[in-house]
This record gives C-alpha cells, sequence and structure tokens, in this order.
C-alpha cells in the first residue's frame, strides 16, 4: 500500500483531511500535519518523523504539502533525499488527494497514481463563466 501524509501551513492538513473524511471516508495509511503559527522546525519534524513512523509498513509514501518552498515543504524534502520511498508533491488541492486516495486502491505504481494525482488536480481549477450554462 502508499501511504499518504499531508501536510501544509496553518489548518490546512486537517481542514482538507476533514473535507475529503466527509467525502470519501476515513483512507488507510493516511496522516497529516498542520504546522502552526509560533511552531518550532524542530516540532515540524518531530510531526513528519512520527507521521513516517505509523507509516513504516508502506513501500511508498507521497507527502502531500501546500506550497513549494515553505517549512513544511522544505522538511518533507529533507526526509525524501535519504527515504528513497517518498515522493514530495506541493499545490496540493482537493481533486489532487481524492484522485489519489482512489486509484491507489487498485494500483502500487506511485509514479502513475502521482500523474494521475497532478493531472486531476489541475483539470478541476475551472473559472465559471455564463457560456457554460
Amino acid at each position: 500500500m502508499i501511504g499518504i501524509i499531508v501536510a501544509g501551513h496553518g489548518n490546512f492538513a486537517s481542514g482538507i483531511t476533514s473535507m475529503l473524511e466527509l467525502v470519501v471516508g476515513k483512507p488507510e495509511n493516511y496522516e497529516y500535519i498542520d504546522f502552526l503559527q509560533g511552531e518550532s522546525q524542530e516540532a515540524l519534524e518531530d510531526d513528519y518523523r512520527e507521521k513516517l513512523d505509523n507509516l513504516k509498513d508502506c513501500e511508498k509514501i507521497v507527502i502531500m504539502t501546500d506550497i513549494t518552498g515553505g517549512s513544511p515543504f522544505k522538511s518533507a524534502v529533507t526526509y525524501a533525499v535519504s527515504d528513497e520511498r517518498l515522493n514530495v508533491i506541493s499545490g496540493t488541492n482537493v481533486p489532487m488527494l481524492v484522485e489519489l486516495i482512489f486509484r491507489r486502491m487498485n494500483s502500487d505504481d506511485s509514479e502513475d497514481l502521482i500523474q494521475s494525482s497532478m493531472e486531476a488536480g489541475k483539470e478541476q481549477i475551472v473559472r465559471f463563466h455564463k457560456d457554460m450554462l
């Protein structure tokens, strides 16, 4: 099974997780990390260690963060450099996460899952225009 960690600033991770559980139920091998205001980099890295330990039986782990260059992203990259199981994606949105959750039930190919997740995220960015009616 492919594990998933969602991490971000403020309540990004818990918020997107709450929405996800409402829509698709509680996913297996799934963890989240909120990096709250005033929290130290050391505390964030402790959170990552804990969540990675919880997913130690997963062959691959996809870490999905909110923004490139932020502390949750940088910490994830630090772990990914030394752990080949880890893949880090930033710019996470709801369609990406839903795609990843559903497709991983039928696939162990992390590269395929990551690509389809990123495509789903891009395709679901839509600006309404009255001609759409």
